[in-house]
């Protein structure tokens, strides 16, 4: 009996996250794109951006998936060295010398331009609506030549601060707030079950909390690292997250191109029409 009660105590006092139930599925659509990798709500047309895995380009969808533009994208080229692999170092640098692995993507609000995360080379791009590079920011994490396709994937901005919040998938599953300058502001560590990788960031600015997408399952952070609720969502390998201006939440599968579509139980009187 004695053991019952400690356990029980354990549970409610030790508990990392509490499950939530914010939001229920409303629909989803079929996306003409293949393999979609991240999320962004454009509120300038009420349409989402999204981006293709794997060298792809850059599209703007409506919130039913229906394609509305496709922006061809140039990935960047790089160079990558890894002085302890002597002449395999070699080989990798000139087989993945252009990359363009894109997996996130955000719209940054006061200059009105796309923030894209490049997963292999650990960059985020900063392109017009055009596609046009217009800077990059270096990613300060250490990584693992073994660990190639498995670095920066989600992106968010915060226009007050004007820092960028980064999430890495995994070894290690963190998120990350940089500065202009690229150097770290802030960062903490992800803590899911092992099956489970980092896959995308939002940034809500009217609660000031980050929302961390892991697949299948979102988690609510304080921009600090502190876990405040976790729920899990339908898709199967969810790869991009954002929210309308009216609260809702969209998520997309990058293994079956379809977009989920997520109402808030309670609608806040701002965002109501």
């Amino acid at each position: 009996m004695h053991l019952l009660i400690f356990v029980l105590l354990a549970l409610i006092f030790y508990a990392p996250a509490v499950q939530g139930a914010e939001y229920h599925l409303l629909g989803s659509f079929n996306v003409a794109v293949r393999e979609p990798s991240g999320l962004a709500y454009d509120p300038k047309n009420d349409s989402l951006w999204t981006v293709q895995d794997n060298g792809g380009d850059l599209y703007e969808i409506d919130k039913k998936g229906n394609v509305l533009k496709r922006v061809p994208l140039r990935p960047p080229l790089v160079q990558f060295r890894f002085p302890s692999l002597a002449r395999r170092g070699d080989i990798l640098r000139k087989a993945l010398l252009r990359s363009g692995d894109w997996e996130g993507v955000y719209y940054k609000s006061d200059t009105d331009t796309l923030l894209l995360s490049d997963e292999r080379t650990r960059q985020v791009i900063e392109v017009d609506r055009t596609g046009k590079p217009l800077k990059t920011i270096k990613v300060p994490i250490e990584w693992h030549y073994l660990d190639i396709n498995h670095g920066t994937e989600g992106v968010a901005y915060d226009a007050r601060t004007k820092t960028i919040f980064v999430a890495n998938e995994k070894n290690p599953r963190r998120v990350m707030e940089l500065k202009e300058d690229g150097s770290v502001a802030s960062a903490f560590d992800v803590k899911v079950r092992k099956a489970e990788h980092l896959s995308d960031l939002y940034y809500d600015t009217t609660s000031d909390r980050l929302l961390v997408l892991a697949r299948t399952m979102i988690l609510q952070y304080t921009r600090k690292g502190k876990l405040l609720k976790t729920f899990p969502i339908e898709a199967i390998k969810a790869e991009g997250m954002t929210k309308d201006n009216k609260g809702y939440l969209y998520i997309i599968d990058e293994s079956t191109s379809i977009l989920y579509i997520y109402a808030p139980e309670v609608i806040p009187t701002s965002s109501r029409q």
